[in-house]
């Protein structure tokens, strides 16, 4: 497939400043090399609307031969729209996805006060307090919401504004529970690791020092908490699902896609550059200097876990809405 004569263009849903801008101007600064024909790549920048503006700027129009467009929009208009919150698109019928640059799967993880309970049956012979930064604004909270609906035992506490802010409050016994003990937390807060707390579950990735602790022989329990809800609580089917459909939304946020009017060869161009370029020594090399983390998910694979999240039954969306403010 040869952009010989057209141009490619990438909208931002975000004003220039920011990680959207900088993997955009990243990719764009690549594409000319990695496209046959040596094409003109352009960004610019259409904010407003959680970048719903940026989305429809490009759907709205229809496809031209000299012109290839590209939309760089946030997952959780993505969410938003899927809940039914946001009018006038359908993402997994008006967009054909290139993948997510900034793919990391959650290795969110629970830990609880030693003094207060040193196993897992130990935590679910009480319920305890729980830090949390806000209702359904971050992963920790929204996750630690659909625990609750479950069957957890946390009393959750709003009201602070930062990961630190949680540590600090657990370290000074303001909380029996902390939705934030991975390894950026241990790092931090060596003594958590040494007896100060101890791990509950987590809900993707299992933290690295939660792997040394097991290999030394403790916190066999230490799980997914799917499983968890699973063997505890006999969870439905509707609210597994729920878990996955969270999880893999939070799992990335910049995601990269095309009109589906774009034309298929087209398309399978792009993802294919797309693909290489992310996985390039030079392209993750530039944003993780810059701070920025890089990890690619592919075209294909985000296209399927839209269309299956958009395909989910009334029940199961049901129980994802109730977990967001907005919905």
């Amino acid at each position: 497939m040869s952009f010989s004569g057209k141009e490619v263009h990438i909208t931002v849903g975000y004003s220039p400043r920011g990680g959207f801008h900088a993997f955009a101007s990243a990719l764009a600064e690549r594409l000319p090399d990695e496209l046959r024909g040596n094409p003109k790549v352009s960004v610019s920048n259409e904010p407003g609307a959680n970048t719903l503006l940026a989305v429809r700027s490009v759907t709205e129009k229809g496809y031209r031969d000299n012109r290839v467009d590209i939309v760089v929009l946030s997952s959780s208009l993505i969410r938003q729209s899927i809940l039914g919150n946001v009018e006038g698109f359908a993402p997994a019928s008006d967009l054909a996805y290139l993948g997510a640059p900034d793919y990391r799967p959650s290795g969110q993880t629970w830990c609880i006060r030693s003094s207060v309970a040193d196993s897992l049956d130990g935590y679910f012979a009480g319920n305890h307090t729980l830090a949390q930064i806000g209702n359904g604004s971050d992963v920790a909270s929204t996750i630690s919401a659909w625990m609750v609906q479950v069957g957890f035992p946390f009393d959750r506490r709003f009201g602070y504004v930062s990961p630190s802010d949680l540590a600090a409050t657990f370290n000074q016994g303001g909380v029996d529970a902390t939705p934030t003990c991975g390894d950026a937390q241990i790092a931090e807060n060596p003594d958590w690791a040494d007896g100060y707390a101890t791990p509950l579950f987590y809900t993707t990735v299992e933290p690295e020092w939660v792997k040394v602790g097991k290999a030394a022989g403790k916190w066999a329990w230490v799980r997914p908490i799917r499983e968890v809800a699973q063997e505890r609580f006999n969870a439905s089917n509707a609210y597994l699902n729920a878990l996955d459909a969270v999880l893999d939304s939070a799992s990335a946020n910049r995601i990269f896609a095309v009109p589906a009017q774009t034309p298929p060869q087209i398309t399978r161009a792009l993802r294919d550059v797309f693909e290489r370029v992310v996985l390039s020594d030079e392209f993750a090399d530039g944003l993780k200097a810059r701070g920025y983390h890089v990890g690619l998910q592919s075209g294909s694979r985000y296209q399927a876990q839209v269309e299956a999240f958009a395909a989910l039954p009334t029940e199961t969306l049901a129980i994802v809405r109730g977990l967001f403010p907005e919905g």
